[in-house]
């Protein structure tokens, strides 16, 4: 008689079937029927991440619930499966709320107990009082869940602004498109936790701002202790203002910036006034800043625009700082472009890096997003047409230029 697997060896052998990026959910369904030992460990992974769609250009109303109902059905059937999903997301590309507003939504989301990410992303908006009060009340037990690691919010408006009292508790916040309103009120407010339960050591740690000043209510009501952010997103120059008055409240905490700018199809006069806008910035204060990450989009002919942003805003450094790591990550339609750049705009950006308040920096990551007609045989990084060690020699002689094998092409 062969003796059985053990169940160690089961979940080596699993995890490595759920590792594969092709056909990984059929050969986990297969598993889930090899025998009953194989059963668990592959549902663990087949419903460890749940991902809803409505939109209404490639999926009409009525698929997407016969869909919905399905994955329901699976959970009122078994409903220790829920228990294994840690990622729910539900996209909503409709006019009315669809999901969200299904009688059965509201058991749905309360049956996940161990839900460590959420998102939740409409549009075009909705209105919070769109929302059914059962599936008001069922995602205020679910952002009051001390489980709960991540948080993606984007297409709601008049949130109550005593939900903020629940997402400033998560650690890793992503908003966009959101506004709180403090006249909103809540029926129940069982399902809200006060400030004075704070679960010891959860504080929120990362946060990306899209359109600040809509969430202004949320942000005025973030301060140490229960806060200490480490990570902070800016989507705009125009939240600039904003995060100065985030960053005054976290010098001590601040280790990662990331400056993400939009487009750039502006005309010179709108580039130069984006680039005032980033003179209040005071970077020098953050005593703990390590890393500095920077995301441009060139989309213009030789358009130097986006150094511009990324030496301005590098130039905010000082002595002060601890810069160990820095990331730029150029988006472009026109490579050819950008490899012909005027040259003395590398060279500014290699001599930058070069002084002594970067004389701590230990990695500069290059990464280049191309989309076109581009053969990726004839653009790599450090290669004959993109030849960073030339333009950058300082960095590359320091031996912290890391560029290699970062060209990424999208035909």
């Amino acid at each position: 008689m062969i003796p059985p697997i053990p169940l160690e060896i089961i979940d080596i052998i699993i995890e490595e079937v759920s590792s594969r990026d092709d056909k990984k959910c059929h050969d986990l369904q297969s598993c889930a029927l090899a025998c009953r030992n194989f059963l668990n460990p592959s549902q663990r992974r087949i419903f460890r991440s749940i991902i809803l769609f409505a939109t209404s250009w490639s999926t009409d109303s009525s698929t997407s619930i016969e869909s919905y109902l399905r994955f329901q059905d699976t959970l009122n059937s078994s409903p220790h499966i829920a228990l294994y999903i840690h990622k729910f997301a539900l996209i909503e590309r409709k006019k009315n709320p669809l999901f969200i507003n299904l009688p059965s939504f509201s058991g749905t989301l309360a049956m996940l107990e161990n839900i460590m990410i959420l998102s939740l992303n409409f549009y075009p908006n909705y209105d919070w009082n769109d929302v059914a009060p059962q599936s008001q009340q069922a995602l205020f037990t679910v952002l009051s869940s001390s489980k709960l690691e991540f948080l993606g919010l984007s297409g709601i408006r008049s949130l109550p602004l005593i939900s903020a009292e629940c997402i400033r508790k998560i650690p890793d916040v992503s908003m966009s498109d959101i506004t709180f309103d403090p006249k909103v009120q809540v029926q129940d407010s069982q399902y809200m936790t006060s400030q004075s339960n704070w679960p010891e050591g959860r504080h929120l740690k990362s946060l990306y701002l899209d359109e600040a000043d809509l969430i202004q209510p949320f942000l005025d009501g973030i301060s140490p202790p229960h806060c200490r952010l480490e990570t902070l997103t800016l989507q705009s120059v125009n939240d600039f203002p904003v995060a100065v008055n985030v960053m005054k409240k976290h010098t001590s905490y601040l280790t990662t910036l990331i400056f993400v700018t939009p487009p750039m199809s502006d005309t010179t006069q709108e580039v130069e006034n984006n680039l005032r806008k980033l003179d209040i910035l005071d970077i020098g204060t953050l005593c703990n800043l390590q890393t500095i990450q920077i995301s441009v989009h060139l989309f213009g002919d030789e358009d130097p625009a986006p150094f511009k942003y990324c030496t301005r805003i590098l130039n905010k450094a000082r002595n002060e700082n601890d810069i160990q790591k820095v990331i730029i990550h150029l988006n472009t339609r026109n490579l050819s472009a950008l490899v012909q750049s005027d040259k003395l705009i590398w060279k500014e950006l290699d001599q930058l890096l070069s002084e002594h308040r970067f004389s701590k920096l230990r990695e500069v990551y290059f990464a280049v997003h191309a989309s076109g007609s581009v053969q990726p045989s004839e653009y790599v990084l450090n290669g004959p047409k993109l030849p960073l060690w030339n333009y950058l020699p300082r960095l590359y002689e320091r031996g912290v230029l890391k560029a290699n094998d970062m060209l990424t092409l999208q035909v």
